[in-house]
Protein backbone atom coordinates (compact mmCIF):
# COMPACT_ATOMS: atom_id res chain seq x y z
CA UNK A 1 0.00 0.00 0.00
CA UNK A 2 1.45 3.34 -1.01
CA UNK A 3 2.08 5.86 1.75
CA UNK A 4 0.01 9.03 1.60
CA UNK A 5 2.15 12.17 1.49
CA UNK A 6 1.02 15.61 2.62
CA UNK A 7 2.71 18.67 1.19
CA UNK A 8 2.48 22.31 2.19
CA UNK A 9 3.26 24.59 -0.73
CA UNK A 10 2.75 28.12 -2.03
CA UNK A 11 3.21 29.88 -5.34
CA UNK A 12 4.22 33.53 -5.37
CA UNK A 13 5.43 36.10 -7.89
CA UNK A 14 8.33 37.62 -5.96
CA UNK A 15 9.00 40.36 -8.53
CA UNK A 16 12.64 40.40 -7.42
CA UNK A 17 13.82 38.42 -4.39
CA UNK A 18 16.34 41.14 -3.54
CA UNK A 19 13.83 43.97 -3.95
CA UNK A 20 13.42 45.99 -0.76
CA UNK A 21 10.07 46.15 1.05
CA UNK A 22 10.68 48.69 3.79
CA UNK A 23 13.87 47.59 5.54
CA UNK A 24 13.57 43.95 4.42
CA UNK A 25 14.11 42.19 1.14
CA UNK A 26 11.22 40.28 -0.37
CA UNK A 27 13.07 36.99 0.05
CA UNK A 28 13.41 37.73 3.76
CA UNK A 29 9.65 38.26 4.12
CA UNK A 30 8.87 35.20 1.99
CA UNK A 31 11.19 32.97 4.03
CA UNK A 32 9.89 34.27 7.36
CA UNK A 33 6.41 33.39 6.15
CA UNK A 34 7.61 29.98 4.90
CA UNK A 35 9.26 29.10 8.21
CA UNK A 36 6.27 30.31 10.27
CA UNK A 37 3.83 28.30 8.13
CA UNK A 38 6.15 25.27 7.97
CA UNK A 39 6.03 25.21 4.18
CA UNK A 40 7.66 22.37 2.25
CA UNK A 41 7.75 23.95 -1.20
CA UNK A 42 7.92 27.50 -2.49
CA UNK A 43 7.22 27.92 -6.19
CA UNK A 44 8.46 31.38 -7.11
CA UNK A 45 8.20 33.50 -10.22
CA UNK A 46 10.34 36.47 -11.22
CA UNK A 47 13.25 35.87 -8.83
CA UNK A 48 15.30 38.28 -11.02
CA UNK A 49 18.51 36.30 -10.51
CA UNK A 50 20.17 37.70 -13.60
CA UNK A 51 23.80 37.44 -12.46
CA UNK A 52 25.92 34.74 -10.84
CA UNK A 53 26.49 37.01 -7.82
CA UNK A 54 22.75 37.49 -7.26
CA UNK A 55 22.13 33.77 -7.68
CA UNK A 56 24.85 32.94 -5.12
CA UNK A 57 23.56 35.49 -2.61
CA UNK A 58 19.96 34.32 -2.90
CA UNK A 59 20.85 30.60 -2.83
CA UNK A 60 23.00 30.99 0.28
CA UNK A 61 20.29 32.95 2.06
CA UNK A 62 17.66 30.28 1.31
CA UNK A 63 20.10 27.60 2.48
CA UNK A 64 20.62 29.43 5.78
CA UNK A 65 16.85 29.22 6.34
CA UNK A 66 16.66 25.50 5.58
CA UNK A 67 15.68 25.51 1.90
CA UNK A 68 17.45 24.40 -1.26
CA UNK A 69 16.79 26.82 -4.11
CA UNK A 70 16.52 25.51 -7.66
CA UNK A 71 16.77 28.54 -9.89
CA UNK A 72 18.24 29.42 -13.30
CA UNK A 73 20.16 32.60 -14.01
CA UNK A 74 17.73 34.66 -16.11
CA UNK A 75 19.65 36.49 -18.80
CA UNK A 76 16.53 38.50 -19.65
CA UNK A 77 16.76 40.11 -16.21
CA UNK A 78 13.10 39.86 -15.34
CA UNK A 79 10.82 36.85 -15.53
CA UNK A 80 12.02 33.42 -14.57
CA UNK A 81 10.87 30.69 -12.21
CA UNK A 82 12.32 28.94 -9.18
CA UNK A 83 11.50 26.19 -6.68
CA UNK A 84 12.66 26.18 -3.06
CA UNK A 85 12.54 22.79 -1.31
CA UNK A 86 12.69 22.36 2.44
CA UNK A 87 15.80 20.44 3.50
CA UNK A 88 13.71 17.69 5.14
CA UNK A 89 12.67 16.63 1.62
CA UNK A 90 14.82 14.68 -0.79
CA UNK A 91 15.24 16.17 -4.27
CA UNK A 92 15.15 13.09 -6.51
CA UNK A 93 15.70 15.07 -9.72
CA UNK A 94 15.03 18.44 -11.27
CA UNK A 95 14.92 19.87 -14.77
CA UNK A 96 15.18 23.47 -15.93
CA UNK A 97 13.11 23.34 -19.12
CA UNK A 98 13.54 27.06 -19.73
CA UNK A 99 14.16 30.15 -17.66
CA UNK A 100 10.41 30.25 -17.02
CA UNK A 101 9.60 26.56 -16.51
CA UNK A 102 11.33 24.45 -13.85
CA UNK A 103 10.31 21.04 -12.50
CA UNK A 104 11.46 19.01 -9.50
CA UNK A 105 10.65 15.50 -8.25
CA UNK A 106 10.79 15.22 -4.46
CA UNK A 107 10.07 12.64 -1.76
CA UNK A 108 9.95 12.54 2.03
CA UNK A 109 10.34 9.69 4.53
CA UNK A 110 9.90 6.95 1.96
CA UNK A 111 6.67 8.43 0.64
CA UNK A 112 5.56 8.81 -2.93
CA UNK A 113 7.64 10.83 -5.37
CA UNK A 114 5.85 14.11 -6.04
CA UNK A 115 6.46 16.15 -9.17
CA UNK A 116 6.23 19.93 -8.79
CA UNK A 117 6.57 22.58 -11.51
CA UNK A 118 6.96 26.32 -11.17
CA UNK A 119 5.89 28.24 -14.26
CA UNK A 120 6.01 31.89 -15.25
CA UNK A 121 4.02 32.49 -18.40
CA UNK A 122 4.94 35.57 -20.39
CA UNK A 123 2.74 38.68 -20.26
CA UNK A 124 2.87 38.89 -24.07
CA UNK A 125 0.12 36.76 -25.54
CA UNK A 126 2.11 35.50 -28.54
CA UNK A 127 5.00 34.31 -26.34
CA UNK A 128 2.56 32.81 -23.85
CA UNK A 129 0.95 30.89 -26.72
CA UNK A 130 4.38 29.54 -27.68
CA UNK A 131 5.01 28.39 -24.10
CA UNK A 132 1.70 26.51 -23.91
CA UNK A 133 2.34 25.06 -27.35
CA UNK A 134 5.70 23.67 -26.24
CA UNK A 135 4.09 22.12 -23.18
CA UNK A 136 1.34 20.61 -25.33
CA UNK A 137 3.83 19.10 -27.78
CA UNK A 138 6.21 17.89 -25.05
CA UNK A 139 9.03 20.24 -25.98
CA UNK A 140 8.84 21.04 -22.28
CA UNK A 141 7.76 17.58 -21.11
CA UNK A 142 6.50 17.45 -17.53
CA UNK A 143 6.01 14.08 -15.80
CA UNK A 144 2.43 12.81 -15.47
CA UNK A 145 0.57 14.00 -12.37
CA UNK A 146 2.77 17.07 -11.97
CA UNK A 147 1.40 19.74 -9.66
CA UNK A 148 1.83 22.97 -11.61
CA UNK A 149 2.15 26.22 -9.68
CA UNK A 150 2.73 29.56 -11.34
CA UNK A 151 1.94 33.01 -12.51
CA UNK A 152 0.17 32.12 -15.74
CA UNK A 153 -0.72 35.65 -16.79
CA UNK A 154 -3.93 33.96 -17.87
CA UNK A 155 -6.45 36.23 -19.55
CA UNK A 156 -9.93 34.88 -18.97
CA UNK A 157 -11.40 38.15 -20.22
CA UNK A 158 -9.28 39.39 -23.16
CA UNK A 159 -10.70 42.89 -22.79
CA UNK A 160 -8.75 43.16 -19.54
CA UNK A 161 -5.50 42.98 -21.50
CA UNK A 162 -6.71 45.51 -24.04
CA UNK A 163 -7.70 47.93 -21.29
CA UNK A 164 -4.39 47.68 -19.47
CA UNK A 165 -1.91 50.43 -20.45
CA UNK A 166 0.98 48.20 -19.42
CA UNK A 167 -0.11 45.48 -21.84
CA UNK A 168 -1.65 47.46 -24.67
CA UNK A 169 1.44 47.18 -26.89
CA UNK A 170 1.70 43.45 -26.26
CA UNK A 171 -1.92 42.56 -26.92
CA UNK A 172 -3.07 44.49 -29.99
CA UNK A 173 -6.07 42.24 -30.54
CA UNK A 174 -8.37 39.91 -28.68
CA UNK A 175 -7.23 37.10 -30.97
CA UNK A 176 -3.78 36.73 -29.43
CA UNK A 177 -5.12 36.62 -25.87
CA UNK A 178 -7.92 34.25 -26.89
CA UNK A 179 -5.42 31.97 -28.62
CA UNK A 180 -3.18 31.75 -25.56
CA UNK A 181 -6.15 31.00 -23.32
CA UNK A 182 -7.39 28.27 -25.70
CA UNK A 183 -3.98 26.56 -25.63
CA UNK A 184 -3.95 26.82 -21.84
CA UNK A 185 -7.39 25.20 -21.60
CA UNK A 186 -6.34 22.52 -24.09
CA UNK A 187 -3.33 21.66 -21.93
CA UNK A 188 -5.46 21.57 -18.78
CA UNK A 189 -7.94 19.25 -20.49
CA UNK A 190 -5.28 17.02 -22.05
CA UNK A 191 -3.53 16.49 -18.71
CA UNK A 192 -6.83 16.26 -16.78
CA UNK A 193 -5.73 19.05 -14.48
CA UNK A 194 -7.88 21.08 -12.11
CA UNK A 195 -7.61 24.83 -12.63
CA UNK A 196 -7.98 25.74 -8.95
CA UNK A 197 -8.50 29.47 -9.52
CA UNK A 198 -11.23 28.88 -12.09
CA UNK A 199 -12.81 26.13 -9.99
CA UNK A 200 -13.11 28.38 -6.95
CA UNK A 201 -14.63 31.26 -8.87
CA UNK A 202 -17.10 28.99 -10.64
CA UNK A 203 -18.01 27.46 -7.24
CA UNK A 204 -16.78 24.01 -8.25
CA UNK A 205 -14.30 24.04 -5.37
CA UNK A 206 -14.41 25.46 -1.87
CA UNK A 207 -11.50 27.76 -1.05
CA UNK A 208 -11.65 26.63 2.57
CA UNK A 209 -10.81 23.09 1.50
CA UNK A 210 -7.51 24.32 0.07
CA UNK A 211 -6.41 25.85 3.35
CA UNK A 212 -4.62 28.63 1.51
CA UNK A 213 -4.66 32.15 0.17
CA UNK A 214 -4.64 33.96 -3.14
CA UNK A 215 -3.67 37.48 -4.14
CA UNK A 216 -1.61 38.86 -1.29
CA UNK A 217 1.88 39.75 -0.22
CA UNK A 218 2.62 39.33 3.52
CA UNK A 219 3.08 42.77 5.04
CA UNK A 220 6.32 43.45 6.91
CA UNK A 221 4.38 44.39 10.05
CA UNK A 222 2.31 41.19 9.90
CA UNK A 223 5.44 39.05 9.61
CA UNK A 224 7.21 40.94 12.40
CA UNK A 225 4.32 40.64 14.86
CA UNK A 226 3.36 37.07 13.97
CA UNK A 227 -0.09 37.95 12.68
CA UNK A 228 -1.95 35.49 10.41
Amino acid sequence: MMQSTEIRAISFNADGLLTKVGKCSRMDLILKFAVRMNLDILCLQEPHTDTQDKFKLVSEYFSSRGYTLLCPITDEGRGGAAIAVKDSWNIVSHMIHSQRIIQASISSNGGDIISIASVHMHHRSNIRSSQWGKLLHDTFALPPNTLIFGDFNSVMLPSRDIASPACSEDTPSHGAADGARRLEMEYIGQRRLLDVYAAIHSHQANQGELGGWTWGFPRASAISHGEP
